[in-house]
């Protein structure tokens, strides 16, 4: 429990101590008058304050420049997403290179390139896609919106 600082503090008792083979003993009492016990404290105080403002503007700055980053990151995959939607809800690039084929206008192994190609371009889409997502769940987790 912590004592009254700006307060004098008193005591009062029985002492008894032996010096130099003689006895000492009788009743004490005693005041102590705190004049320089709390020199610091204001001191200590402020730069506490001051520290933890520093510290507070930090994290802060933290957080902001990572939210910035992420976000920076989501628009750049959306852009890549919204790119990639373009290309591949396109239903007429399977259809004409199917027509070709048929056509005789490129062999099978061609026409395999080409489907292997569109596939790629899906599964790009739907990894552009997810880490949109993610990305938007983890600016939504950090800002609580």
């Amino acid at each position: 429990m912590k004592t009254l600082t700006g307060f004098p503090k008193f005591e009062a008792g029985y002492k008894g101590e032996t010096i130099l083979n003689q006895k000492l003993q009788g009743v004490h009492t005693g005041i102590s008058i705190p004049l320089w016990e709390n020199k610091n404290m204001m001191k200590q105080a402020k730069i506490e304050e001051y520290w933890s403002q520093l510290n507070y503007e930090q994290v802060v700055s933290e957080i902001s420049s990572n939210l910035r980053a992420i976000y920076s990151n989501a628009q750049s995959v959306l852009n890549n997403y919204t790119n990639i939607k373009e290309i591949t809800t396109d239903p007429s690039l399977s259809q004409s290179t199917f027509q070709l084929l048929k056509s005789g206008e490129i062999s099978f192994p061609d026409y395999l390139t080409e489907v292997r190609l569109i596939y790629d371009n899906q599964v790009n889409f739907l990894e552009a896609e997810r880490d949109y997502f993610l990305l938007l769940n983890e600016i939504t987790l950090l800002t609580g919106k």
